[in-house]
């Protein structure tokens, strides 16, 4: 079914084995501020329209079967404080954030940055 524009402020199904991939129509859920699908099966990659979620603070879908780049869309998310990516088969940069500016939100940033995905300031790499 199509997403329709709504005022979504939270939405957590994590370790809830839950497959499939995340639709590009993720991008209308302007409001949605916290995005809790870790610990589950879903793959494909993570669509571009993630950057059009401009209240997203906390985007956590590690420990999922997501593959592909990791979209530089990410970087238009001024209030993204939590990004949460390890324990996937992504590739790409998160070069975008880093050096971080001080006084910005982004609080905790971890990836498989061990050869996989290039971010020189994550907090953890797995």
């Amino acid at each position: 079914g199509d997403i329709q524009r709504a005022q979504l402020v939270s939405f957590n199904v994590y370790g809830n084995r839950l497959s499939g991939s995340i639709p590009s129509a993720i991008g209308r859920l302007t409001d949605l501020q916290v995005l809790g699908g870790h610990t589950n099966m879903i793959g494909g990659t993570i669509p571009t329209e993630v950057g059009l979620m401009k209240s997203m603070k906390q985007f956590l879908l590690y420990e999922n079967a997501l593959t592909g780049f990791i979209p530089s869309e990410f970087g238009a998310l001024s209030n993204l404080e939590i990004l949460l990516l390890h324990n996937n088969q992504l590739s790409g940069s998160l070069e975008y954030f880093c050096p971080r500016p001080s006084g910005g939100k982004l609080l905790n940033l971890r990836a498989d940055c061990l050869g996989i995905v290039e971010c020189s300031c994550c907090n953890t790499c797995s």
